[in-house]
C-alpha cells in the first residue's frame, strides 16, 4: 500500500497549482506555504545539539502542546526545539513562539521531500500531536531509528485505521516508541490490536486551558462595560447560533458579550441586525456610554479565552454543524457551564461533559430560555455545577507531566 499512497501523494502535490485555479482556498494554502523564512530548507540546524521535533496540524494542536514544550525547554534549555505545521493557520500567531528555536511548514509527505527534510533536520526525537500520521514520515523515522511518539490521541472502532484499508498505517503506529491516548476506550482498542506501547495521559488541552485561566487579565473597557453585573458570553458564534440566541438572551441578561467566529463586517452586521437593544463593538465604542450598553460585540481576535472568566454562563458556537463545534474547554477552564448546539457527537469532550451534566445541548429557543432562566433563578445550582467543573479539571490535569516523564527517559 505504501507505493499506492506515495503515488497518490506525489500526484496530488503536482495537481495543487491546477486545483488552485478553481479554489481560492487551495490557492492561498499553496501560496502561504511558499513563505521563505518558514521553509525548512532555508534554516540552519546545529549538529552539536539534541533536537526535538514537534509536528502539529494547526494552531489548536500548538496550543495543546505548549505546556509540554515549556516543560522540555525549562528542563533541557540546551536542546533545540523545532515545530512544524501543516496548515498555514498554525503560524498566524505570535504567542509563545519564543519557546521554539525553529518553526516552519512541514514539507508534503512524498518520499523525496521526506528524505530531504530528515536529512536536513536530523531530529533525535519526533513528536506528532493528535492525528498527524503521515505514512512516509513514519516509515522513514522508523528506518532511521529516530525515537517517535504520538500524543493526545483518541481512537474509535470506526476509525479508518481499523478497517482493512487502513491496517498498513496502523502497523506503522505500532512501531512508534509510545502512543499517548486521551481515554480508556482508546487504550483498550489499541490493546485489542496488539499494541504494547500505549498509555493514558488524558486530553492535554486541559493543562493548557488551566494555564490560560490562571493568567492575570485586565481590560478597562470590559470592566467598565460589565460593572460587576452577571454576564452571558457567546463565543465563536455562527449565523445559526445568533438566530438561536436572539432575542431570547436580551430579556434574561443585562450584560451580554458576543464574540463571533468571523469578525468580518458582514458577520458583525448580521449580529447587529438581530439586536433590539443597545450595543457597541469593541473596535468602535464610546467609553462614556459603554457602562449603559447591554451588548458588547468583540470584533477582534485574541480576547475570547480570557473573557470567559467574566461569564455567568457561556455558549460556544458551531454546534449546528456536524463538525463545526468550537473549543468548549476554554470556558470550562474558567469553571463556567457551557451551552452548545445539538451536533456534538464528533467531539468526545463535549459528549463527556454533557454526560456529566456540566455542559448542555440546546437545539431550540424554548430550551434556551428555560435553561438560562433556571440557572439565573438558582444560584446554588450554578455554584454546584461550577464546583463539579473544577473537580473535573483537577481529575484530568497534568497530562503534559505524564507525557514528559515518559519521553524524557528517551532523551
Amino acid at each position: 500500500m505504501f507505493w499506492v499512497y506515495s503515488f497518490i501523494a506525489s500526484f496530488t502535490v503536482l495537481c495543487l497549482p491546477i486545483i488552485g485555479l478553481f479554489s481560492k482556498k487551495i490557492q492561498q494554502f499553496t501560496q502561504k506555504r511558499k513563505n521563505a523564512p518558514l521553509l525548512i530548507q532555508n534554516q540552519t540546524f546545529s549538529p552539536d545539539k539534541k533536537l526535538i521535533w514537534f509536528h502539529c496540524a494547526s494552531l489548536g494542536e500548538f496550543e495543546l502542546c505548549k505546556p509540554l514544550l515549556k516543560t522540555i525547554k525549562s528542563n533541557y534549555p540546551n536542546f533545540e526545539l523545532i515545530l512544524t505545521f501543516f496548515s498555514p493557520s498554525g503560524i498566524q500567531t505570535n504567542s509563545d513562539l519564543d519557546l521554539l528555536d525553529h518553526i516552519g511548514f512541514l514539507p508534503f509527505d512524498t518520499q523525496r521531500r521526506v528524505r530531504r527534510f530528515l536529512d536536513k533536520v536530523n531530529p533525535d526525537v519526533a513528536i506528532f500531536v493528535k492525528y498527524e500520521f503521515w505514512p512516509n514520515y513514519l516509515n522513514q523515522l522508523h528506518a532511521r531509528q529516530i525515537k517517535t511518539f504520538a500524543i493526545s490521541c483518541r481512537f474509535h472502532k470506526n476509525h479508518f485505521l481499523f478497517q482493512w484499508y487502513g491496517r498498513w498505517l496502523l502497523n506503522e503506529l505500532k512501531k512508534m516508541d509510545h502512543v499517548f491516548v486521551q481515554n480508556q476506550s482508546s487504550f483498550v482498542l489499541l490493546n485489542r490490536y496488539q499494541f504494547n506501547n500505549v498509555s493514558i495521559s488524558g486530553d492535554l488541552r486541559i493543562d493548557r486551558v488551566i494555564e490560560n485561566a490562571s493568567q492575570p487579565f485586565y481590560n478597562a473597557i470590559v470592566e467598565e462595560f460589565l460593572n460587576n453585573r452577571p454576564c452571558f458570553i457567546a463565543g465563536s458564534t455562527w449565523k445559526k447560533d445568533i438566530e438561536l440566541l436572539f432575542p431570547e438572551i436580551e430579556s434574561i441578561y443585562d450584560k451580554i458579550i458576543i464574540a463571533p467566529h468571523d469578525i468580518g463586517s458582514k458577520s458583525v452586521e448580521f449580529i447587529k441586525s438581530k439586536i433590539s437593544t443597545s450595543y457597541q463593538t469593541i473596535n468602535q465604542l464610546d467609553i462614556n456610554t459603554i457602562g449603559k450598553t447591554q451588548i458588547l460585540i468583540i470584533d477582534s481576535i485574541g480576547l475570547l479565552s480570557s473573557l470567559y472568566r467574566f461569564a455567568h454562563i457561556t455558549y460556544v458556537g458551531g454546534g449546528f454543524s456536524k463538525r463545526g463545534l468550537h473549543n468548549i474547554l476554554e470556558p470550562i477552564g474558567h469553571c463556567k457551564p457551557v451551552l452548545l448546539g445539538p451536533h456534538y457527537q464528533y467531539f468526545p469532550e463535549a459528549a463527556d461533559l454533557i454526560h456529566k451534566h456540566i455542559a448542555f445541548s440546546i437545539s431550540d429557543k424554548m430550551k434556551l430560555r428555560q435553561t438560562l432562566q433556571h440557572f439565573k433563578e438558582n444560584p446554588k445550582l450554578l455554584a454546584s455545577i461550577q464546583k463539579e467543573i473544577c473537580e473535573y479539571l483537577n481529575e484530568n490535569r497534568d497530562g503534559s507531566k505524564k507525557v514528559f516523564e515518559k519521553i524524557s527517559t528517551y532523551f
